[in-house]
């Protein structure tokens, strides 16, 4: 398996477990945003996943974030959208 499905798999699983978590632990908030921030940029630099990416950072509240990751958010949906239209075969399997 590839390194980078690896980090994938553990950034997903980690970022299912905080927010499972969520509401009770307001301290684990920021490293979710975080996670969510690493975790559109493997979707979209090492995976391949526009689509996916774009639905990560849709759970991402930019006012929470400081001027540097919402920097960084802004360019990561830039690419994605310019990715998404691009890529037809994650667009037929989203319709799924």
């Amino acid at each position: 398996m590839p390194r980078s499905t690896c980090l994938c798999f553990v950034a997903l699983f980690v970022v299912g477990a905080i927010i499972v978590i969520g509401p009770a632990a307001p301290a684990a908030q920021p490293a979710a945003r975080m996670l969510r921030l690493k975790l559109a940029q493997i979707l979209l630099s090492e995976e391949k996943r526009p689509g996916k990416a774009l639905k990560v950072m849709a759970k991402i509240d930019p006012s929470a974030l400081d001027a540097r990751q919402r920097e960084v958010l802004g360019k990561l949906r830039a690419k994605a959208e310019q990715l998404r239209g691009q890529d037809t075969y994650e667009l037929a399997e989203e319709e799924e």
